[in-house]
């Protein structure tokens, strides 16, 4: 496997930077893979100070590279995201 890569449900997501690689894994700590804005500032950034905007788009960044793998990460409110196979979206409607 590559450095760059990481297994979520068997299905390898490629091309991944570190941070995305590591906020990845953020949600896959998490049973309920939700994670949110105080978790993701002390585990990828060790609590220090980053403009808020930075947060969002490594959020939206990661998300382009994980929509074609069949995943979604969907905004919760409150500062809390959740990471979701797409294909629950579709049962919802």
């Amino acid at each position: 496997m590559k450095h760059n890569t990481v297994v979520v449900d068997g299905k390898s997501v490629e091309n991944l930077t570190a941070k995305q690689r590591k906020l990845l894994n953020l949600f896959l700590e998490n049973l309920e893979r939700t994670v949110n804005r105080g978790q993701i500032l002390e585990k990828i950034w060790g609590g220090d100070s980053v403009n808020p905007k930075t947060v969002d788009v490594h959020l939206y960044n990661l998300r382009r590279k994980l929509h074609p793998y069949g995943y979604i990460i969907r905004s919760e409110g409150g500062g809390f995201w959740s990471l979701l196979s797409d294909r629950i979206s579709d049962l919802s409607n």
